[in-house]
């Protein structure tokens, strides 16, 4: 285990078509990437689109983090269809609370500690 830093999409975002949508947008919760503590973000990485969460999990955890959903159907090259960018995305408005999720939002942009409770996986209903 070791910390990383999360780059979370903060906000949705969107595409006319439904497919590119679903498969091409980040949604809020989203893990963008995620990079060794310390990293220097851009300056365009911070709130009001992402929030930078730190988080103490192993290099198999932060790979889970990434993954993409895959269709079980593959097209006529065998490749599979993308459904959803990310597979996993952070619930941070329940982990941090609206209060918090302010006071960041005034101060900063960093969180520290992630809940791994709040990391949901997309595709179960």
């Amino acid at each position: 285990m070791a910390i990383k830093e999360l780059l979370i999409k903060a906000v949705d975002a969107h595409h006319p078509d439904i497919k590119v949508d679903g498969a091409g947008c980040y949604k809020k919760g989203d893990v963008v990437c995620i990079m060794p503590e310390g990293h220097e973000w851009g300056a365009k990485e911070c709130l009001p689109k992402f929030l930078v969460v730190k988080a103490d999990i192993s290099d198999v955890e932060a790979a889970d983090l990434v993954l993409s959903e895959l269709s079980p159907l593959v097209d006529k090259d065998g490749k599979a269809e993308i459904r959803t960018r990310r597979k996993y995305n952070f619930d941070f408005e329940t982990h941090l609370g609206k209060i918090r999720l302010g006071a960041i939002k005034e101060s900063g942009w960093r969180v520290e500690g992630i809940d791994k409770r709040n990391i949901r996986d997309k595709t179960v209903l």
